[in-house]
C-alpha cells in the first residue's frame, strides 16, 4: 500500500493521482506501516493551525 501510494503521488506507471496517493497512504498507515504512520502525522501537522 506504501508503494502504491509513492506510485499515485509521483505519477510512476499510473496516471499522477496526489488524491489516491494520500488514500493509500493512509490505509497503509491504518494497517501500521511505521513509515505511513510518520508521513501522515507530518502531514496531519502541516493542516493544524499554529
Amino acid at each position: 500500500m506504501h508503494n502504491l501510494a509513492k506510485l499515485h503521488i509521483k505519477g510512476i506507471g499510473v496516471p499522477k493521482d496526489e488524491t489516491k496517493g494520500l488514500m493509500w497512504l493512509a490505509k497503509a498507515a491504518s494497517c501500521g506501516h511505521p513509515i505511513a504512520s510518520q508521513q501522515v502525522a507530518a502531514l496531519q501537522s502541516l493542516q493544524k493551525p499554529q
